[in-house]
């Protein structure tokens, strides 16, 4: 384990409840919602890399037991995902069943 994030508790509640099962990284806030989808948070302006990546693969297999679930990542405020990131999250695919990805509307 890279040990960059640790569980807060165990339960499925209000994410925002320092003990409701929020698994926090460097870069990320992660939490299992009560209708079974995976809610990951990046950080305002954080770069993710392999190491962010590995840490996040590894709290999403903490939250769900290994089973793979619906994954909801809001990128809108978050940097530059790099190469090996990219990767990392593609070679971890069997996690999940179905991803969304909330993004900010472009500038014009």
């Amino acid at each position: 384990m890279i040990g960059e994030w640790r569980a807060k508790g165990r339960t499925t509640e209000d994410p925002m409840d320092h003990d409701s099962g929020v698994v926090t990284g460097l870069k990320f806030r992660m939490w299992l919602r009560p209708d079974g989808i995976v809610q990951l948070v990046w950080d305002p302006r954080s770069t993710i890399t392999l190491e962010n990546a590995i840490a996040a693969t590894e709290a999403m297999t903490q939250l769900t037991g290994g089973r793979r679930s619906p994954l909801l990542v809001d990128t809108r405020d978050a940097g530059q995902i790099d190469r090996p990131a990219r990767s990392e999250f593609v070679r971890r695919a069997d996690l999940v069943s179905a991803v969304a990805l909330i993004r900010r509307k472009p500038s014009s």
